[in-house]
């Protein structure tokens, strides 16, 4: 048992032990033993009740809004599972910007045709089996144990892909200038754009999509959103998943839209004889032989009649 599953269970027995003699002492005081009945009443005699109430109350707050803070709802303080995810990667169900199911396998990208988005694994309907057991450890309550880090990596890794297949590059080096060499693949030292963005939560308006695949720098969640982590994390954990898919779902379909107009804005400018210059390639040389009189050469002056 984690430390923090003890200190639930103690919690626990705390509330309800205290709620069963509170119970005993307004229905049945005659049942506790004579000396307890003394210490009780010498209590009532010698603190004032709406004092007492008060401060409890105010502990109680306290205590709650202290549990709630760290108790890590956000998601983003979870650690990963290393090398295990990677060996035992889970399989998910994605579909294509079109909206074609492309089969169980992880998030890929792929490059179709040329002037054709390239097709990015997006996360579709089905929800992976490592979600379901982690949502049933969640309403366990064997929150200690569970890691939900591997969840999270995965929606990150459909997410790098969308911003990829966007035109984002994956790195900068330290002057800001782009750092990816011929073959896409970034300089060491260089910052990762994509991940910085995932980072920040900066793909997304969402803060619960943004804090659930961020870090800390994403935004905290509010402390009712805390408290319900705190008192259901099983479920509180599937309606963050679900609202980060569907965040995800409607931003990759933005992106491959956005792509798609831009390509059929290029293809116009082609077929209308535009270039990258402004001037049309169907424009004569100024050089060139022409129609006007302003393009016909004047004989020397030896050669008039």
């Amino acid at each position: 048992m984690s430390d923090r599953s003890g200190l639930n269970v103690l919690l626990g027995v705390l509330a309800v032990g205290t709620l069963g003699i509170a119970t005993i002492l307004a229905a049945a005081p005659t049942v506790l033993p004579a000396a307890i009945i003394e210490l009780v009443a010498t209590v009532e005699q010698t603190v004032d009740a709406e004092r007492a109430l008060l401060v409890l109350g105010g502990v109680i707050g306290l205590f709650a809004l202290w549990r709630a803070y760290f108790s890590g709802a956000s998601g983003v303080g979870d650690r990963g599972i290393g090398t295990a995810y990677e060996r035992n990667r889970p399989r998910t169900r994605v579909q294509n910007p079109h909206g074609d199911r492309v089969g169980n396998r992880p998030p890929t990208r792929t490059r179709g045709a040329v002037g054709e988005p390239s097709a990015v694994g997006v996360v579709g309907e089905e929800i992976t089996e490592r979600v379901d057991r982690t949502s049933r450890a969640l309403k366990r309550g064997s929150v200690g144990t569970v890691r939900t880090e591997a969840v999270v990596e995965e929606l990150r890794e459909t997410l790098r892909a969308v911003e990829r297949a966007h035109g984002r590059r994956d790195r900068t080096d330290a002057d800001g200038a782009d750092a990816d060499g011929a073959d896409g693949v970034g300089k060491a030292d260089g910052i990762n754009k994509v991940d910085e963005r995932i980072r920040r939560g900066e793909w997304t308006d969402d803060r619960i999509a943004a804090a659930f695949l961020g870090d800390e720098s994403a935004g905290r969640l509010s402390i009712w959103h805390r408290l319900r982590n705190w008192l259901f994390p099983g479920r509180t954990f599937e309606r963050r998943l679900e609202r980060t898919i569907t965040e995800l779902e409607r931003y990759a379909t933005e992106s491959a839209e956005s792509r798609v107009t831009t390509g059929e804005t290029d293809d116009a400018r082609r077929a209308g004889g535009a270039v990258e210059d402004g001037e049309p390639t169907n424009r004569k040389p100024d050089n060139a032989g022409g129609d006007s009189a302003g393009d016909t050469a004047t004989p020397p002056e030896g050669t008039r009649a």
